[in-house]
């Protein structure tokens, strides 16, 4: 095996990020996974959780958005979810996303309904040895 292969491995079990964010109603989700130490590391998510929970309004589109850097950075992945009266919809999505390096992966729903409720999860880790 190769150093870079033998060192991706490393990576993704000991350099391993996690991230939630269970808002209250009528609040912004966004959860961030940070590049904590300088510009050459590279963070990779590798799956993601969502939620929506529309309790009282009319039906609800909301969009999830994936982004480098920052709420209003580059669109890395998008997906739709519509949530009808009263209903829940969710997402689990394994993926293999990377930002560009030493920027963060911000996940993002956008601003909710005063009846909805949005919840996020992720996991990734952090490549900090590019130059293997």
């Amino acid at each position: 095996m190769s150093k870079r292969s033998e060192h991706l491995i490393a990576a993704m079990f000991g350099e391993d990020l996690n991230v939630t964010h269970n808002p209250t109603a009528n609040t912004t989700c966004v959860a961030t996974l940070t590049v904590a130490n300088g510009t050459k590391s590279r963070i990779t998510l590798t799956s993601l959780l969502v939620s929506e929970t529309n309790v009282t309004g009319t039906d609800h589109t909301a969009i999830v958005s994936v982004r480098a850097a920052s709420i209003a950075g580059t669109v890395l992945a998008q997906h739709q979810m519509i949530v009808r009266f009263g209903d829940y919809d969710g997402l689990v999505w394994p993926c293999y996303i990377s930002a560009p390096v030493g920027q963060d992966i911000v996940i993002e729903f956008g601003t909710p309904a005063a009846s909805i409720t949005q919840k996020v999860a992720a996991c990734g880790y952090v490549d900090r040895q590019r130059n293997v």
